[in-house]
């Protein structure tokens, strides 16, 4: 629907996207001097306010000692006039709204120049949602909420998730303030300016295409509030899972998880059959010799422990012949009386089978259904597992897509029949058991199942990891509206880095998705153990931003609100591979940026400082840094706890400050024979605070203050709710000092990137990186790594920075030459960053991990990609070609069409034309001389993504003169 923008004063537009009936529009009524448009019964606005400038203060309209003259209305037009009495005999402002096609627009008249605000209050279907429809002037922010959202400038439209009814707001200044079920509603432009309403009907369903849309209900007490978390076998024993390595597994999380909020133990495939296999090992009658005590006491054992326990399996699949044969009206059979899913050998056995399961039930026949039901209630009443995972989901649906006309019943639409075997599932374990949906993501279960997952599988390596990240990315305005989704197991073991496990982790917390760790924890280091205390339980936490995230988003800004205090938790990622500068402005989180707020980093426990307007840092590669934000007070307070990454949330009972006693004391729910620490902010201008005694369970503990940061700390005795206190003295603020300038700088070539480290600074907040007096980025630790690849003379100089923001003098200049090389190989060095649509970016290999081959010609060399993706290089100047042979990788049998693009400091040097599967490769020849970014690109096409392996081969940068042989080069 098109908006004409009109010529008037002040503009007030609302216009409404309908639904499919087109029976919705908006209404004019004037209740007193009210002006109300209302949408539908219980979405109304109701203008209470219309402040225009007069005698150079401003007045409503809508109020005394204007007089409201009577209203006039014709077909699509309703006008009042106000009239201001004055000594020349008053002043008049009219109020027009005209109704065209679901449209109302609000105009006023005569133009006086000033800014005009409006003041209404809306009434939006039960609990509306304040949140974003659309990304903000920076897509690299978005933002989750837990606990009610009340305010936040950054917001620009009410969500009713009962109704799939959205309001959206556009101003130059537009503010929803939320109190109870109503929210009010304050815009403010210039007289020309145009504040835009607009009713989205079906939101979810239509602009998001989310056909079976049905919002959580929990009011429904049987249901789940939150998403549930625990351990799953899969990603560390696979099919190699055993009765002994489950309950291995349970006992560490009782002892060590279930503390922190872990529930379930879920045993993944290899239960069942003969334990290993695909299709074909689909008998959820038969348990696995590797289970000797049968199901019925593994989920015992797991209950005893006080756990709940899991299982996996594909409800409409079978591979059991004979029990097949005994219900044959119960499966799709093909008109010649074959299963469409399976190959049988001559004796009748299963030879090769769909993954899913050789037969798939008819989801039109009772006797099927009836199947699912008698198999889930033995799992669920019998066997007495609670928690579900049920596998090839959105395959299932698709096969009764493709095979409808196999059905009993060939009139049922294909998706409601697949929904009708979920109904099967449901109504068999009951509401009160947790059924979650798997693998990619099942659309169609939305309203029945309790989550999803909404991704590829995961593995124990930071590409291994870019599964979940993507779906989060995609997916994410599900979780919490639809259903709980599940981006994939959680990993924090080796041979990920520390940083890596926590970047992980850090994702699953601030997003408060499905929770399911899946390492083998018998073996699990203690500070990899610690991690997962951090994180669990998952919370209530809920997307503010209603849409699919382009890109990845570096910085996930979660609105807290406990009680009275509002306070932000901040996650910041790097997900490059080398430090990556970032500055967080505090306007783009919805903060004021003339109002200063503590800053703590949870991860390194630092206090970062008090800060105005925003704060700049570098992170290391492929890490996570939270910062807890909170607004600056004239005394100490409480920054974070070490209990769990979302500060304070989940142990913090209450805190308490006596200014006549300088006392701060606190209550929190503890877990015993843990450690716990509590940091506090002890302000040190105008008046300077220090810590004196701390006490905890009745008995003094550990206390240390640098600078401004205290940390309390002990190991508590027991579980439950514990008073903790510290008391402080007042003393003389100290002249403000520079800290002292870093020694020790050391520099070494670490795979091909220079290294700097350097002694710590005491008092320093962070450090500052320059390189030829250019400033390259600040690291909270001694260790920055320069990421630019070359071999130029390099002079290296550091300077801290202390948490009152003064600098260091310069740590003595450091001279490094690193070693010149005629050539590098790419698959030598990671990139900078890269990002791809599909599986990880392979070293000397196809992004499926085969031998890089291109139009029948093998590659010893090269990068494995899938289109689209990015891959970004930072280098000094000192290179001078780039050279690669580029091609559709022969894996995919000549299926793939990709486009090869190679820029240098964002000017594009070359673009090989639509390539194909079974085409020669290409050459690459570009001149990179004096260049600081080189960035490689595949994209697909025009045509979509499917069977784009895209390979680099032969990628590398040249100090010299090229060879130029084997075919034309591209320049």
């Amino acid at each position: 629907m098109g908006i004409r923008r009109a010529i008037l004063p002040l503009v007030f537009l609302l216009a409404t996207a309908c639904g499919a009936e087109g029976k919705t529009g908006w209404r004019v009524l004037w209740e007193g001097r009210a002006l109300v448009l209302e949408f539908a019964p219980g979405a109304v606005v109701r203008i209470r306010g219309i402040l225009v400038a007069v005698g150079g203060r401003r007045r409503n309209l809508l109020a005394p000692p204007f007089k409201a003259l009577r209203p006039r209305e014709k077909p699509g037009l309703f006008e009042r006039t106000f009239v201001l009495p004055t000594a020349q005999g008053g002043k008049e402002f009219t109020v027009a709204v005209k109704v065209s096609e679901g449209k109302a627009s609000l105009l006023l008249r005569p133009a006086n120049g000033a800014q005009v605000g409006v003041e209404a209050e809306v009434e939006w279907g039960a609990d509306p949602w304040l949140c974003r429809l659309k990304p903000s002037s920076n897509p690299d922010v978005v933002q989750v909420a837990l606990g009610e959202l009340r305010e936040n400038p950054r917001c620009d439209a009410l969500f009713d998730r009962f109704g799939d009814r959205a309001l959206v707001a556009s101003s130059p200044r537009v503010i929803w303030r939320k109190e109870g079920e109503r929210v009010r509603l304050w815009a403010e432009g210039p007289p020309k300016g145009v504040l835009t309403l607009t009713a989205i009907e079906r939101y979810y369903r239509e602009r998001l295409g989310i056909k079976f849309y049905q919002p959580i209900d929990k009011t429904v007490k049987t249901r789940f509030p939150k998403p549930v978390s625990g351990w799953c076998s899969w990603y560390h024993f696979y099919q190699g899972v055993d009765e002994a390595k489950v309950l291995a597994n349970a006992r560490v999380v009782a002892e060590k998880l279930k503390p922190f909020g872990a529930e379930y133990i879920q045993v993944d495939d290899g239960w069942q059959g003969k334990g290993f296999g695909g299709g074909e090992n689909r008998d959820w009658l038969t348990i696995s010799p590797k289970f000797p005590h049968g199901m019925r006491f593994v989920a015992s054992e797991i209950r005893k422990l006080g756990l709940k326990a899991g299982l996996w399996l594909i409800p409409q699949g079978q591979s059991n012949v004979e029990y097949v044969k005994a219900n044959r009206g119960a499966f799709l059979w093909t008109e010649e009386g074959s299963s469409p899913f399976c190959k049988l050998d001559e004796k009748g056995r299963v030879k090769e089978a769909a993954w899913q399961g050789a037969f798939i039930v008819d989801p039109t026949s009772s006797e099927g259904l009836a199947l699912i039901r008698s198999l889930m209630r033995k799992l669920a009443e019998d066997w007495g597992f609670d928690y579900f995972k049920i596998d090839g989901q959105p395959t299932i649906n698709e096969f009764y897509r493709r095979h409808r006309r196999l059905f009993r019943d060939p009139g049922r639409d294909p998706d409601e029949a697949y929904r009708d075997t979920l109904r099967a599932v449901r109504e068999a374990i009951g509401p009160g058991r947790f059924l979650l949906g798997c693998y990619g993501i099942p659309l169609s279960g939305i309203g029945i199942m309790d989550g999803s997952r909404t991704g590829g599988d995961v593995s124990a390596s930071w590409g291994g990891f870019q599964p979940a990240l993507r779906a989060t990315m995609r997916w994410y305005f599900l979780h919490n509206v639809c259903w709980y989704c599940d981006p994939d197991c959680l990993l924090v073991r080796p041979p990920l880095t520390l940083d890596q496990a926590r970047a992980w982790a850090t994702l699953y917390a601030i997003t408060g998705q499905h929770l399911m760790a899946s390492d083998d924890l018998t073996t699990l280091p203690p500070e990899r153990m610690a991690i997962l205390q951090k994180v669990f339980p998952n919370l209530d936490i809920r997307p503010v931003d209603l849409y699919p995230y382009k890109g990845r988003p570096r910085v996930w800004d979660l609105k807290v609100s406990k009680g009275g205090e509002t306070y932000d938790v901040v996650a910041v990622f790097n997900w490059g591979y080398d430090f990556q500068p970032l500055t967080v402005k505090f306007p783009e989180l919805g903060l004021p940026g003339s109002v200063k707020f503590d800053v703590f980093e949870f991860w390194t426990w630092r206090y970062v400082g008090r800060v105005e307007g925003g704060f700049s840092f570098s992170l290391p590669p492929t890490s996570a840094r939270v910062f807890i934000v909170k607004g600056a007070l004239d005394r100490p307070r409480v920054l974070a706890t070490s209990r769990h990454l979302v500060a304070c949330y989940v142990d913090e009972v209450e805190e308490r400050w006596d200014p006549r006693r300088l006392v701060l004391s606190g209550r929190s729910k503890v877990v015993g024979g843990f450690p716990y620490k509590v940091a506090i902010i002890a302000p040190w201008r105008p008046r300077r605070f220090v810590a004196v005694l701390a006490e905890a369970e009745g008995r003094s503990v550990k206390l240390t203050q640098e600078g401004p940061l205290v940390t309390v700390g002990w190991i508590p005795s027991k579980d439950g709710v514990v008073n903790w206190s510290v008391k402080f003295e007042e003393k003389p603020p100290l002249p403000p000092s520079r800290p002292r300038a870093p020694k020790g700088l050391r520099a070494e070539v670490r795979d091909r990137r220079v290294v700097l480290t350097w002694e710590p600074v005491e008092g320093a907040a962070f450090y500052k990186v320059f390189c030829g007096g250019e400033f390259l980025g600040s690291t909270f630790e001694p260790k920055f790594i320069d990421p630019r690849l070359g071999f130029r003379k390099r002079i290296y100089e550091v300077r801290a920075v202390n948490f009152e923001g003064q600098e260091s003098e310069p740590s003595g200049p450091l001279p490094f030459l690193p070693p010149k090389v005629s050539e590098l190989y790419l698959d030598e060095v990671w990139p900078s960053f890269f990002s791809q649509d599909w599986g990880e970016l392979r070293m000397r290999r196809s992004v499926e991990g085969n031998p890089i081959r291109i139009g029948g010609r093998e590659f010893k060399r090269g990068l494995g990609t899938h289109a689209r993706s990015t891959i970004i290089y930072k280098l000094d100047g000192s290179f001078r070609f780039f050279s690669a042979w580029v091609g559709v990788d022969d894996e995919k049998g000549g299926a793939g069409t990709v486009v090869f693009q190679v820029f240098v400091d964002g000017r594009k040097a070359f673009e090989s034309g639509v390539m194909r599967g079974k085409q020669p490769p290409k050459r690459v020849l570009v001149n990179i001389e004096g260049g600081r970014e080189l960035r490689l690109v595949v994209t697909d096409a025009g045509d979509g993504i499917s069977c784009d392996h895209a390979d680099w081969a032969d990628a590398k940068l040249l100090a010299g003169e090229p060879e130029v042989r084997g075919g034309p080069s591209s320049r």
